[in-house]
């Protein structure tokens, strides 16, 4: 496994992390703005269309008036393929008085959707990342304790697989699959290695270290780092 699983680990962990924090900065600030601001009732007058990712939205226009009979307009935060409310409807709005030109909707979605979905994603990539981590550690941990207590034996090459369960620009990696003689039965027994990019041409004529396990000997590792370089497992 190589090092390409812990860098993309790091990286959805750390994009994960920023993302939860950008998550709880707006969380606050919504609950900052609604302890500081005044709730009135503004009307939808009308829509303004723009381009979404899959086409055009609308984003409801709001207009209100403040204590001093002042009216303004603000453009909501949201945007749907058809229009959620009414053009006439009221909606509940707030406000700060310093700031009468920047009214929020105060419905749930509106005013909660930015905090639910940044955390929502920022957990997911956290999760994922620091999941990758730990398969790339306890992978690591695996391949040292075979270095360190495995039992080896020789092998030699059988034959190659295709494993199409990976791929990567649109190609499969292989494993190799070698031969030797069990130590506890004396009969011939077949390992398969990890996935490796090296094409299988160049390890027919190779000698394979297998490492046993000593608790275990159904547990061994293929230890092909003399053979090939590290780029180039999986």
């Amino acid at each position: 496994m190589s090092k390409f699983v812990f860098r993309a680990g790091l990286f959805f962990a750390v994009a994960g992390a920023l993302a939860l924090a950008l998550g709880l900065f707006i969380l606050r600030d919504q609950l900052l703005f609604g302890r500081e601001a005044i709730h009135t009732y503004g009307k939808v007058v009308g829509y303004v269309e723009r381009e979404g990712d899959k086409g055009p939205v609308l984003t409801p226009q709001i207009a209100w008036k403040d204590a001093n009979g002042v009216t303004h307009r603000f453009t909501a935060q949201i945007a749907s393929r058809t229009p959620i409310y009414a053009v006439g409807q009221p909606v509940e709005i707030a406000y700060r008085t310093a700031e009468p030109g920047k009214a929020r909707l105060t419905s749930f979605w509106p005013r909660w959707s930015g905090s639910f979905i940044t955390m929502t994603l920022g957990l997911t990539f956290l999760a994922t990342g620091c999941m990758l981590m730990w398969i790339y550690r306890s992978h690591r941990r695996r391949i040292a304790h075979f270095l360190q207590n495995g039992v080896p034996i020789e092998a030699r090459f059988l034959y190659a697989l295709t494993d199409r369960s990976i791929r990567s620009g649109g190609e499969h990696p292989w494993r190799i699959v070698c031969t030797a003689p069990d130590p506890a039965t004396g009969g011939k027994r077949n390992f398969k290695s990890e996935p490796v990019w090296t094409h299988p041409s160049t390890l027919e004529q190779a000698r394979f270290r297998v490492l046993l396990d000593p608790a275990n000997s159904r547990l061994y590792q293929v230890d092909l780092s003399q053979l090939i370089p590290a780029e180039d497992c999986v």
